[in-house]
Parts: C-alpha cells; sequence; structure tokens
C-alpha cells in the first residue's frame, strides 16, 4: 500500500493540513452522467426539516436524484392540527397536500445548498417508519441504505418512471 491506508473514507485536506472525512467511498452515488455524489450530507439536511424522521437519497445510475422520506409523527399531528385538518391516518397524512407542498419547500431550501446535479428532483413519503426491527436502521440508529431502497424498489422505481 506504499504507506496509505486505504479506509474507504471520502474527505480531503484543508489549507493547514488537517483531513476532512465527508462520507463514505461505498455510500457514493454516481449518476447516469457520471457525477459522483456523497449523499449523507443531503440526507442530514433533509432530516433537518421538521417533519423528516429519515431521508435516503436515490440516484445511483440515474440521470436526477430522488428521495425516500419518512415523516415525525409527533410533528406531523402538531402540523395538521395547526392546519386546523382533522385527524387522519398517517398514510392519509403522508399524502396529504399541504403535507407535501410544505416537505417541497424544505427540500427546495436544501436544492438551493447543494450543487445543482446534487438537487432533489423528486420525492416519496413513506407512511411506514423505519425501524431496527424491520432491519432498516442499525444499532446505532443509521439507515441500512441498501435494504431501504430494495425493500422499497417499487416506490423508487415510480419516482423515474414520471
Amino acid at each position: 500500500m506504499d504507506g496509505w491506508l486505504h479506509s474507504g473514507d471520502l474527505g480531503h485536506f484543508d489549507e493547514d493540513g488537517y483531513l476532512y472525512v465527508s462520507g463514505r467511498k461505498k455510500d457514493l452515488l454516481i449518476t447516469s452522467g457520471g457525477k459522483n455524489i456523497s449523499p449523507a450530507n443531503i440526507e442530514a439536511a433533509l432530516m433537518d426539516l421538521p417533519l423528516v424522521e429519515h431521508a435516503v437519497v436515490c440516484g445511483d445510475r440515474r440521470h436526477f436524484l430522488s428521495a425516500l422520506l419518512t415523516l415525525k409523527p409527533d410533528v406531523l399531528q402538531q402540523f395538521l392540527e395547526r392546519a386546523a385538518l382533522v385527524a387522519m391516518p398517517l398514510e392519509q397524512a403522508c399524502r396529504h397536500p399541504l403535507v407535501l407542498a410544505e416537505l417541497q419547500a424544505g427540500i427546495d431550501h436544501v436544492n438551493q445548498h447543494q450543487a445543482r446535479v446534487a438537487w432533489i428532483r423528486k420525492f416519496t413519503v413513506l407512511a411506514e417508519p423505519l425501524s431496527i426491527e424491520a432491519g432498516a436502521l442499525t444499532a446505532t440508529m443509521k439507515i441500512k441504505r441498501k435494504v431501504v431502497i430494495d425493500r422499497y424498489r417499487e416506490q423508487v422505481e415510480a419516482m423515474y418512471r414520471d
């Protein structure tokens, strides 16, 4: 290895020689246009949106990025109450036009802080939460990207069909 350690991490050195780790190579998405995008920062920004509990960015070998989102039930309920909407099942609330508009506004804000190639163009809200028991999260609550994308393959494909 000639003095190098291949850890699988992505990063950069600043002008003072400090190393900053920004993601994992295995989590790298490569678009159909050949752009390499680390989804971790985009997902973190999406999960900073008040309604979003989990975000999984998709787009490997695709011409744009999309996202699978789950919502925080308590924040969703508060949002619905503020909008004077009657209580409704989670599945129905996840598809309500006001909820989708709120999410789109948040995604538009996140997109403004990304390179254009890293913009989220479409998203799908999953009605069921991601959990350890369902195999979608690790014991440390990290998302198992491949598991989630495989499990929701139909929803992912639908975002690229429309």
